[in-house]
């Protein structure tokens, strides 16, 4: 899965091989498949997608990979806090990534994952997860009290 790492701190994040991910799976921008407000982030569980609006007319598609804890999610929420993670060792980076974003709450997140293998899949522990690549570019566009619509 693994082509090299992009520089970070503290850790280095593992580049993923993008050609191993189904192709609408892959990070793209795409014309908006709905009118939505700029910084708005809505989370498809059941296409296993989520669509952040920059506000221009586009979309940018992320694969996702969908928790058991998204199942019970409100339908609107807000970013209510994002976070720069502080894993004491590399293996406690690899579960949720180095970028957080905690929704209302704190209970739900939208983070990361060392295991691209689950993108576009249900798995058992966490919220929504993106590959580091996508979360850190996702986290570096999305504002605190940015809008979270999730359909099913």
């Amino acid at each position: 899965w693994y082509v090299g790492s992009i520089p970070d701190e503290p850790y280095d994040i593992p580049k993923i091989d993008r050609s191993r991910l189904r192709a609408d799976l892959r990070r793209e921008t795409v014309s908006a498949p709905e009118d939505m407000p700029a910084n708005t982030i809505v989370v498809d569980i059941d296409n296993r997608h989520l669509f952040f609006y920059p506000g221009d007319g586009t979309a940018i598609r992320y694969g996702i990979g969908v928790g058991q804890e998204c199942f019970d999610m409100p339908a609107i929420l807000r970013v209510s806090r994002k976070e720069l993670a502080a894993p004491k060792s590399n293996d406690e980076a690899e579960w949720m990534g180095l970028r957080l974003m905690f929704l209302e709450s704190d209970a739900r997140l939208i983070h990361g994952t060392n295991r691209p293998d689950t993108i576009g899949h249900l798995v058992k522990m966490g919220c929504v997860r993106l590959t580091n690549e996508d979360v850190i570019e996702l986290y570096n566009q999305t504002a605190i009290g940015g809008r979270v619509v999730v359909t099913n």
